[in-house]
């Protein structure tokens, strides 16, 4: 799969549970920073696993590493 195709179709997934993503990469190392798209929202627990369990079903996703949920709102 194309990297392009790849990522509209993460976007399209994460949008599609009014989340908003941030970061970059390429097809060898890509990282990112996900949070709601409502104003003063988080990701769920069932959000994150969600985009979990969609990435594992990708077979162009080789490693995965998923950090702690971190309020950005108020932790920084």
């Amino acid at each position: 799969m194309q990297f392009d195709v790849f990522i509209d179709d993460f976007l399209v997934q994460a949008a599609s549970q009014n989340l908003m993503v941030g970061g970059g990469g390429d097809a060898e190392y890509f990282e990112v920073f996900i949070t709601s798209s409502k104003r003063y929202g988080s990701p769920s627990i069932e959000d994150i696993e969600v985009i979990e369990s969609w990435l594992l079903k990708n077979k162009d996703v080789s490693n995965l590493s998923l950090g702690q949920l971190v309020d950005v709102n108020y932790s920084f």
